[in-house]
Order: C-alpha cells, then sequence, then structure tokens
C-alpha cells in the first residue's frame, strides 16, 4: 500500500495555546483557520504527488539504464561537466512558499495530517500532539521554538500583508479560482496543470509589478523553501577513482555548527528526516537544527526514509530560534531579531504612547537582518560495535554518503560554505578522527568536481568546510593537528591518496591499540 497523507476531518482548529494574548489569538485563529480551508487540498495534493514520484519504479529503470551504458568510461575517467552528459544521479524536488509551508505547519500542529501505515514503514510522529499534552520539559520547550515561529511568522511577515486592498484580495480570487481547476486536473492532465500554474505566477508577477510596495510587504512570504533529494547511482570505486585532487581547506570553530550564519548546516540525522523533533523527549543535534528552523519540519510529511545511496538538501530556512543547553538541558531562546526592544524604566500614560512603543518596536525588529540559512541532511552508521566502523566496507559507505551530501550542497548553492562537525559521533559511537577525515576527503572530492562540471569553474568563489568542536577540547586537538599537519601537503598533486593513508594508518593504530585493551 502506497504511503500517503490525508486530512483528518474537522471544521475548526483552536490555537489558542500558543500565546496569552487574546487579542492577538482572536486574529490568529480566526487567518489560521481560514488559511488551513483555502490550502489544504492543494498542499496535501502536492505532498502525496511528491511521494508518489519517491516510489516511481522510473528511479530502478533509471538505475538499469545506468548500469547497461556501454561507454561506462565517460563517467568513470572524467568529470561530468554540467548538462553535456548524463548525470550519474537523478534528483526529486519539491517547494512550498513560506506562506505554504506556514499553513503546512498550522495543520501538523492542529493534528489535521496523518499517513497510511506511518508506524510500520519508519516514519516517527508527523503531528505535534505528543508535545503538546507531554508534561517533559523537552516537550515545553519544543512548543516554545513552534510557538515562536507562529508569533513571530504572523507579525512579521503575514499579519500588516493580510490587511490588502481590493485588487490584491481580486488576485487571490483569482489564484483561488484556477487552483480549483488543479484539484479538479490534477489526475490526468499533467500538462494543463503546468500551463495554470504558470497562469498563477503571471498573475502574480503583473499584481506585484504594479504594487511595489505589495512586492516588498510579501517578500517572505513569497520566497520558496527548497526540498531537494538526489538519489546516486555510482559506487565509491566510481566516485574516487580520481586520486590527483587536491585537498580542499578547511575551517576550524570551538563553537556550534550554526553559529556560522548564512551557511548550509549539516544534519546530522536519522535516515527519517526529522527524527525524534516531535518526540516527548529527545533533542540531538537533528532536533536542535528542526526547531530552531521550525520550516524544515514539514519535511517529515512527506520525505521517505534515505538509503545509503541518498543526501537531502533542504534550502532558504529562516532562523526564528536560538538555544542554550543540549538535550535534557536545551531551552529555547527567540532569536534577536524578532525581539522587541523596550525601555521598562519608561511608563506608557496612554493609549497613543503605547501604540507609538509597539510601532517603535517593530520598525526596530524589521530593520534587523533575517538569518537564512540551509540544512543539509545526511544520515550516519550506528555502530553498536565501536571496531566495526574501520572496516573498509563501512569507511566506503560514509565517503559515499558525505560525498553525495556535499556535492548536492555545492551544486544547489552559490557561495555558502558548509558548516560541520562530529557527525555520526555520540551517540552514534563514530570516532571523532575517523569522521573528521571521511568528511574532508568527501568535501575535497566533492568541491574539485563542483568546480570543474562548470566551464566556469576558475571564476567560482572558493567554497571551505568548517569543523565546529561544539567546546570538546579532544576533537579540537583533532581539527588543530590536521590543520598544521595536512594542510602543508595541499599542493601536492596526490592529496587523495594521503588522506587514505592516514585513515590506514588509524585503522592499523586502533585495530593495535583495541588488540591491547585501550578502546572500547
Amino acid at each position: 500500500m502506497q504511503l500517503r497523507v490525508k486530512a483528518n476531518k474537522k471544521e475548526y482548529f483552536d490555537f489558542s495555546n500558543i500565546s496569552n494574548d487574546k487579542h492577538f489569538m482572536v486574529q490568529f485563529n480566526k487567518i489560521a483557520n481560514q488559511l488551513i480551508k483555502d490550502y489544504q487540498l492543494k498542499l496535501i495534493s502536492s505532498i502525496n504527488e511528491f511521494i508518489a514520484k519517491q516510489n516511481q519504479t522510473n528511479i530502478k529503470d533509471y538505475d538499469k539504464k545506468y548500469y547497461q551504458q556501454e561507454e561506462r568510461s565517460i563517467l568513470q575517467n572524467s568529470q561530468y561537466k554540467g548538462n553535456n552528459q548524463e548525470k550519474p544521479f537523478i534528483e526529486k524536488k519539491i517547494e512550498f512558499t513560506r506562506k505554504e509551508v506556514f499553513v503546512l505547519l498550522l495543520m501538523m500542529y492542529s493534528n489535521v495530517l496523518d499517513k497510511d501505515n506511518q508506524n510500520t514503514r519508519g516514519f516517527y510522529q508527523i503531528n505535534m500532539e505528543l508535545i503538546k499534552q507531554s508534561q517533559s520539559k523537552q516537550s515545553q520547550e519544543k512548543l516554545k521554538c513552534i510557538h515562536s515561529y507562529f508569533i513571530n511568522f504572523y507579525n512579521r511577515f503575514f499579519k500588516e500583508n493580510d490587511v490588502v486592498s481590493n485588487d490584491s484580495n481580486e488576485v487571490q480570487r483569482q489564484i483561488q479560482n484556477i487552483e480549483k481547476e488543479i484539484q479538479e486536473e490534477q489526475q490526468h492532465h499533467a500538462k494543463k496543470i503546468e500551463q495554470l500554474n504558470q497562469r498563477i505566477q503571471m498573475i502574480r508577477r503583473q499584481f506585484l509589478n504594479n504594487n511595489p510596495k505589495e512586492q516588498s510587504e510579501k517578500q517572505y512570504q513569497d520566497e520558496l523553501v527548497t526540498f531537494i533529494r538526489r538519489t546516486e547511482f555510482r559506487n565509491y570505486k566510481e566516485i574516487y577513482n580520481d586520486q590527483q585532487c587536491s585537498l580542499s581547506q578547511f575551517l576550524k570553530n570551538k563553537g556550534r555548527c550554526e553559529d556560522f550564519q548564512n551557511s548550509i548546516l549539516v544534519n546530522f540525522a536519522d535516515k527519517n528526516v526529522g527524527g525524534l523533533s516531535l518526540d516527548q523527549l529527545n533533542i540531538a543535534q537533528e532536533e536542535v537544527l528542526m526547531l530552531t528552523h521550525p520550516e524544515a519540519l514539514i519535511s517529515m510529511l512527506f520525505m521517505e526514509p534515505m538509503n545509503d545511496n541518498e543526501a537531502i538538501l533542504i534550502k532558504n530556512l529562516i532562523k526564528f530560534n536560538d538555544y542554550d543547553g543540549y538535550g535534557l538541558t536545551f531551552r529555547q531562546k527567540e532569536e534577536d531579531y524578532f525581539k522587541q526592544n523596550s525601555d521598562s524604566s519608561i511608563k506608557q500614560h496612554n493609549e497613543f504612547s503605547q501604540r507609538q512603543q509597539e510601532l517603535n518596536n517593530q520598525k526596530d525588529s524589521q530593520n534587523k537582518k533575517i538569518i537564512i540559512n540551509h540544512i543539509l541532511c545526511m544520515d550516519a552508521i550506528f555502530y553498536q560495535n565501536w571496531q566495526m566502523q574501520f572496516d573498509e566496507s563501512f569507511i566506503n559507505r560514509e565517503l559515499v554518503k558525505s560525498y553525495i551530501a556535499f556535492s548536492l550542497a555545492l551544486d544547489h548553492t552559490d557561495s555558502e560554505n558548509i558548516s560541520t562537525g562530529k557527525w555520526g559521533c555520540g551517540i552514534f559511537n563514530g570516532d571523532i578522527e575517523l569522521k573528521f577525515l571521511i568528511q574532508l576527503l568527501a568535501f575535497s572530492k566533492a568541491n574539485q568536481d563542483n568546480q570543474y562540471s562548470n566551464d566556469d569553474f576558475k571564476n567560482k568563489k572558493r567554497r571551505y568546510i568548517s569543523f565546529s568542536s561544539f567546546h570538546d577540547n579532544e576533537f579540537d586537538s583533532v581539527i588543530q593537528y590536521y590543520q598544521q599537519d595536512l594542510m602543508k601537503q595541499t599542493e601536492q598533486k596526490y592529496s587523495i591518496t594521503i588522506i587514505n593513508n592516514v585513515i590506514e594508518n588509524l585503522k592499523c593504530q586502533f585495530k593495535q591499540q583495541i588488540s591491547r585493551g585501550f578502546y572500547k
């Protein structure tokens, strides 16, 4: 039975618990319910279409076609260059405007959505009932992150824009009529749907071009949040066939991965994207990224579990929350640019002065720059037996997984650097030194392939990978050691061979120490 998203039948949804401001909640409830009513059929249809694409047999057909090619040397002996050669991977992409993401999160919060075979297919919780009903401290902090998102998105990007002109209402009416046609034609008329979508975009562009103020106000609503899943068909030997790859330079940071703003943040992901973000208790690195960037949570609705040859990129996410602590000590902290600065020493004596202060606070908030990041999901192997990770097959799996992820990110972004850290360590039992070397080697190879996939690669901005130690002195020492040692050899042609030799030596060293009982 194919996995699909469906809507529970409800006529009214209560969001009153997200804020203590009763006046705010009256308006929020009214608009939120109308949004769900207007958008849910379209959004559910889009999600199910994407799920179906992920399950289509054309993936196997492509795989078969690829491996039956006679001229495999094209991919084995040269770098693929853009669209001039058949790509050794396929991608599935789905996009939503920020406003649509807002509606989907409203639907998840109000338990509108359900999934067929959710438990048997390995998906975790996709609604928020568990954390809404739980009294655990972790659940309360998760809810604070989600409530903060709802309130701040509504106040900053949505509320004022919703008082629209008659022209804007007419535009919305036209769009809704066309979307209704889309729903009716969706099953059998793909070309017609594309034409109708183009008409929607044309109407929007015409209206915004004639209304510069409206264009500015709706900027964040209409921005797209993009979800891309890449499936790679090359194996380890085919990807790493070129040993003449220079080692990329890398950066070191003692703090957290997400301290690098406007970056590609590596999500130390579960194969089920989102992991335990909506569970009552768990808050590890993946949950932290999902809660600080709540727009990413909707990926749990439609992204199937990743295979070993897959990675997922989520583009253009606003950071709505900051945090302190980790796990049991995690505490939600609202982002500075959403805080309204007020001087408590000044007493407001009338409604006018209070309103003026509110306007000043709102203007202050609007002037602060929004932080936008991309999240790169790549799942490491869990090693119940710690020694197993030094077997060649497991090292090769991790090299392929991280290469796919880094290639995906570099191909779909322009200049952002990748920010990572102790990927697959912690509860997954990965060795910090081995995982560091794997990521550095994979990034170096992906970075070279990305540069040579474009004829104008000499003019491309240099891209870096940054390793954050999360204040782990042991990992910080590892990064510093290799920064001093490996960077001396960056000019040599055989840098991949060098780092492979380092991994081999590391394996031998650990095996000797394991035999002496020095390691776990």
